[in-house]
């Protein structure tokens, strides 16, 4: 019986992912397997991989615990979107990576997926990682994801990079709550939306990991004097 399957690192592309997913939809439906674990990073598909991919997710709404498709090719308005549609219906995720990639991301125009990807989380209820980067979304939208994520009591392992928020009052206070492992990498924030971070983790009893790599401050503030101030807040 198939429970997990890691298949990362390889040149799938979007034929082969589409085999894969086949295959695997004839097994799921004959009950030679019941998938908790499906780890298909860097293996190039794109869109139409994806899509086969998202017909398998369908069918393991009870099962699946764990996805990570993070390090592809598909874009965010055909691909990214059916995964999000379809992954609403899989209430017992723990564990979601995926990785958008800047170049497939416009602002403005992902209010279906931002939306999708809402439930996705709301209905996660006992989530305890997520992965996600190049989010690039206006700031209403940015606080309704962050404020869901609020909510998961399990979250332990949180990394959001490569993007640009304008919510860190609402990441400060999500933070406070449970996280353990916390990487914002290649994040971008205006300078008070930083120095309200930065004060949230003097309140974070439970955070052992903290990666800030790469940070940038919106209008070109320099680093010195905000380095001073996060020292003092994790020395508390």
């Amino acid at each position: 019986m198939l429970y997990a399957l890691d298949i990362s690192h390889n040149e799938l592309g979007n034929k082969g992912c589409e085999r894969l997913s086949d295959a695997l939809v004839e097994l799921v439906r004959s009950s030679d397997v019941h998938l908790q674990n499906l780890i298909m990073s860097h293996c190039a598909i794109g869109d139409s991989g994806i899509f086969a991919l998202a017909n398998l997710l369908k069918l393991l709404t009870i099962e699946l615990f764990a996805l990570d498709i993070s390090q592809n090719d598909f874009s965010i308005h055909q691909g990214a979107n059916q995964v999000a549609l379809n992954l609403q219906h899989c209430v017992n995720l723990h564990e979601i990576c995926l990785d958008l990639k800047l170049k497939a991301f416009t602002s403005g125009k992902n209010t279906f997926f931002v939306k999708s990807l809402t439930n996705v989380l709301r209905n996660a209820e006992r989530l305890h990682k997520l992965l996600i980067s190049h989010l690039l979304i206006d700031s209403p939208e940015e606080e309704i994801i962050l404020s869901v994520l609020k909510s998961r009591k399990h979250l332990r392992v949180l990394e959001v990079s490569n993007c640009s928020f304008r919510a860190s009052l609402e990441l400060g206070s999500m933070i406070q709550k449970s996280i353990q492992s916390l990487n914002l990498i290649n994040n971008a924030y205006t300078h008070s939306d930083f120095m309200l971070l930065c004060d949230s983790f003097g309140s974070c009893k439970l955070l052992k990991s903290l990666n800030l790599g790469g940070t940038r401050i919106l209008g070109g503030k320099r680093w010195t004097w905000m380095y001073l101030k996060l020292s003092s807040r994790l020395c508390i």
